[in-house]
């Protein structure tokens, strides 16, 4: 595999493409790993590491060949860089986590067989290489399409890095299965530490005194960059608004259950719930 790739292009240092730099180096340290950075503060941080060998302030400065590069930035900014990096390497990955766009972008510049769409899920709430880590995508899945397989050398990276190589048929497939186990659950996390938030300023402005874990668990995301996410959500937004007024159904059972003493019934929708995250466990990888 070492062999196949040997030049590696991260276009984007945030959390994800750095981690990905970091992540190769220690997997793979015969490998050269190069950065296109255009934010100054992140371009500063990137030149500290060893796992990067150089760093590029704009798409327009690349030189050279690459044999991967690796489209890590914003949905829209991707598909803008999309045919400047098809120019300079052999094989194109992204790692957004929203594909129709971008697929249907790859489709316009014909780029199939070159590009190719991918989504790793891993993540934290904290933006920026000062957050990246080697060890981000281990055991984590590492989605690729069905009908734009990856080549068996980039399979053989991402595995290389300790990520779980996970296949589903396509672009419309994967946006919609996101919307529903990461897209729409962020919404909910913001959701809920609006409303908590409104509580505290109308009438408890000590809440945040007696919140657990759950209060701090269901409420992580809302520490997530703003503008990457607006992008993100607008990209994928039917998908998310049919998992939000899902969520809006269920929410109102529990609401109607409580609201008429129905124990019965909320009894039976707790167990429901119970069941429904223990065969989800079951069958976690």
């Amino acid at each position: 595999m070492d062999r196949e790739i040997s030049r590696i292009l991260v276009v984007g240092g945030g959390l994800l493409g750095t981690s990905f730099a970091l992540a190769v180096h220690r997997a793979c340290p015969s490998l050269v790993v190069e950065c296109v950075e255009p934010n100054p503060e992140h371009r500063a941080r990137l030149i500290q590491h060893a796992a990067i060998a150089h760093v590029y302030d704009d798409v327009r400065h690349i030189e050279g060949e690459y044999d991967l590069a690796v489209l890590a930035a914003p949905p829209d900014v991707c598909i803008a860089y999309l045919q400047d990096v098809a120019r300079c390497a052999s094989i194109v990955i992204d790692v957004c986590s929203v594909k129709q766009a971008i697929c249907q972008a790859a489709e316009e510049l014909r780029l199939r067989g070159q590009f190719v769409p991918s989504h790793p899920m891993a993540g934290k709430a904290i933006e920026g290489p000062r957050a990246a880590d080697g060890d981000l995508f281990r055991d984590r899945p590492w989605i690729f399409l069905e009908d734009w397989a990856p080549p068996a050398r980039v399979v053989a990276l991402v595995e290389r890095i300790g990520a779980r190589v996970t296949i589903i048929p396509s672009a419309e497939a994967h946006d919609a299965m996101i919307a529903c186990v990461s897209h729409g659950i962020h919404v909910t996390s913001l959701a809920a530490m609006l409303a908590s938030d409104d509580k505290r300023r109308q009438a408890y402005p000590s809440l945040e005194q007696v919140s657990g874990p759950a209060f701090w668990d269901i409420t992580r995301l809302a520490s997530s960059p703003s503008a990457f996410w607006a992008d993100t959500l607008l990209q994928n937004r039917e998908n998310v608004v049919s998992y939000l007024q899902t969520l809006r159904e269920q929410i109102a059972k529990f609401e109607e259950a409580m609201r008429s003493q129905d124990r019965e019934h909320l009894v039976d929708l707790l167990n429901r719930s119970r069941l429904a995250r223990e065969t989800w466990e079951s069958s976690r990888p």
